[in-house]
């Protein structure tokens, strides 16, 4: 006798004929999480979420880590990357300013006055969204007497044409000279209209027009400097990231990671938007072999790269550290890079690779061989981590598979209503969405069923002939039936459309070695178990 139930997905690995039980020669379209079958939902057309408005190809998202608004960070651009918030688009990262304070004194000394402050300025442009930049350059300091002030001019606020940011205030910083050396920069409060008038944190950008605006550092009075000072200056060496970086994530304390070819930018822990890179400070890690892209596990940064996989693992880039795997395991796509709960994985020649603050294994070393695996068109392999299975789809083609290693099988899919060019699961929502051509659609979503296929692994059995079978199901009927092909060897031996549970004999004939069954069908069907036998009392007294 045949008895199939409890079903479980492919093993491609393995032959057909040496499938352990209740695994398939084929299983296409199918859900097996009950351990039955049941045809996978059509895909629903969908309006894109908030996290995956964009339809342009091989770009990044994140979310920005910023309370109570929906802000995304993209990456992989032609240009700068940048962040967006509704309609909104803005330069990912503030631009520094370019010109430093041009200092001039105001006022009259005090007849015989000494010098009281010696001091030094610079200043930095905040943004529509209160973001700020790096400070500008410092200007030379200058002694200021008694009955004096300071004029300040020379500052340049640029167009969101010239810059991608929308400045609209600058912050002014200053420090001064005295016995005990050289003080850090504090915000200062600062006159926009003249020495008398209204002391205001941020100046306005409406108010430094043009490099010969002149705000003013004053006193109540106008006779001195003023003495309201705020918090010491934090944005030295806060660049935005580069043009052309890519592969944007937030791992450990608020930090984001952005890629561009052998080299990794991290940015200053709660601030998405400061990348430090240059001389001053430095928050960026030199790669070995070229970067492919980035992934998150436990907190911990893994770039995969044409080579080698590496791990940069720290809570504050000053002190974090960079170590390469001994896995020559070259990412062969971007796109196939996912974060799981369990490790990193992304294609590799070898298979699905997985690498953890641990190690690395490929995790699809019991599913496909090598050679099975290369059939594949790896480069163009798109994945996602949804359901706690990995979705592999390939770009521009309605099929794909998925991998379940709770469950250690496979399952394919095949015509799933439209070419796939891109994924993203919807943190909030818990749905995978694919993008194509025709717009967005969420997986596994719609009324309508796809065309579920499921064929038994082979029974190799002495010559023989089974009289009858059985397809004991749910929900099929006249119009959802099921259809039911029975193979002996590799021929064809019996077709029948079932409709309902009821056994149905086999035609009396030749004797095979290898039996199968295949079994098609659309609707709400759950189909439990698939039998065969060599009379109605053994299928009765089995099933």
């Amino acid at each position: 006798m045949m008895l199939v139930r409890d079903f479980k997905g492919q093993l491609p690995v393995r032959d057909p004929r040496l499938l352990p039980a209740g695994y398939a020669k084929k299983a296409v379209n199918c859900n097996l999480d009950a351990g039955t079958i049941r045809p996978v939902h059509a895909m629903a057309s969908l309006a894109p979420s908030t996290w995956a408005f964009a339809d342009e190809p091989g770009v990044d998202f994140v979310a920005a880590n910023v309370s109570g608004v929906n802000r995304l960070l993209v990456s992989g651009l032609a240009n700068y990357p940048e962040a967006r918030e509704g309609g909104t688009t803005r330069r990912w990262g503030v631009v520094e300013p370019d010109t430093i304070p041009t200092v001039a004194i105001g006022g009259t000394a005090e007849e015989g006055a000494d010098v009281v402050d010696t001091v030094s300025y610079c200043y930095t442009l905040v943004t529509d969204w209160g973001e700020e930049s790096a400070i500008s350059g410092a200007s030379m300091p200058v002694d200021v007497k008694a009955g004096e002030h300071v004029e300040l001019s020379n500052f340049d606020v640029p167009s969101y044409a010239a810059s991608g940011n929308e400045i609209t205030h600058i912050r002014v910083y200053r420090t001064a000279t005295g016995d005990m050396g050289v003080a850090e920069f504090q915000q200062v409060m600062i006159r926009p209209s003249s020495p008398t008038g209204a002391a205001v944190w941020d100046v306005p950008a409406s108010d430094v027009s043009s490099t010969g605006s002149q705000i003013y550092d004053s006193s109540d009075g106008g006779d001195g400097l003023n003495h309201d000072l705020g918090a010491v200056e934090a944005t030295e060496g806060w660049t935005p990231p580069p043009d052309g970086v890519h592969s944007g994530v937030e791992f450990a304390n608020g930090v984001y990671a952005l890629l561009k070819e052998k080299r990794v930018f991290l940015s200053v822990p709660g601030y998405y938007y400061a990348f430090p890179s240059g001389a001053l400070k430095d928050y960026t890690f030199e790669l070995e072999f070229a970067g492919v892209g980035l992934g998150v596990y436990n907190q911990q940064l893994i770039v995969c790269t044409d080579a080698y996989p590496e791990i940069i693992t720290g809570v504050d880039p000053q002190s974090a550290t960079k170590y390469q795997f001994p896995y020559q395991q070259p990412c062969l796509s971007k796109k196939s890079i996912v974060s799981t709960p369990h490790g990193v994985c992304y294609v590799s020649p070898d298979g699905l690779f997985m690498v953890t603050d641990a190690g690395g294994q490929v995790v699809t070393k019991s599913l496909f061989s090598r050679a099975v695996w290369n059939e594949y068109d790896l480069a163009d392999t798109i994945c996602a981590w949804h359901a706690g299975k990995i979705f592999v789809f390939f770009a521009g083609k309605d099929s794909g598979f998925a991998v379940d290693f709770a469950r250690d099988d496979v399952i394919f899919y095949e015509d799933i209503g439209a070419d796939v060019l891109g994924v993203f699961v919807d943190p909030e929502a818990d749905v995978l969405h694919i993008n194509t051509s025709g717009g967005w659609y969420a997986w596994d979503s719609a009324a309508g069923y796809l065309t579920a296929e499921y064929e038994t692994a082979i029974l190799e059995t002495h010559p023989t002939s089974f009289a009858c079978a059985r397809v004991a199901a749910s929900g099929m009927g006249e119009q959802d039936p099921v259809a039911v092909k029975i193979y002996g060897d590799d021929d064809v031996r019996h077709t029948q459309t079932v409709s309902n549970g009821a056994p149905f004999r086999l035609p009396a004939g030749s004797r095979y070695r290898e039996w199968r069954i295949n079994v098609s069908f659309t609707g709400d069907i759950e189909v439990h178990v698939l039998a065969m036998a060599h009379s109605m009392g053994e299928l009765r007294a089995n099933v």
